[in-house]
């Protein structure tokens, strides 16, 4: 991991399909969220946010088995599963 502009970045991650993953920020676990129940399987190339509350224990999951690159915004808490070799807001 390294940093590029504002994200922290993990290029070229292997990920099995229906692998299941979580971030940590300092001592706490976080989640992906969009809504309060949390988010399970995430789609590739959109934002997502990651929160740190007590008792969430959802997993960030992947639907479809690839290589991808990870970018974590550190500022926004929002991370991206992104195709490998695109950034953020690329189409």
């Amino acid at each position: 991991m390294y940093e590029e502009g504002d994200y922290i970045v993990a290029k070229n991650v292997s990920i099995p399909a229906d692998a299941a993953f979580k971030m940590k920020k300092g001592e706490g676990w976080g989640i992906a969220r969009t809504t309060e129940e949390g988010v399970g399987a995430v789609s590739v190339n959109t934002p997502y946010k990651v929160v740190h509350r007590e008792g969430y224990n959802t997993d960030i999951t992947v639907s479809a088995a690839g290589t991808y690159d990870i970018y974590l915004s550190a500022d926004t808490n929002t991370f991206y599963l992104m195709e490998q070799g695109k950034k953020p807001g690329e189409n």
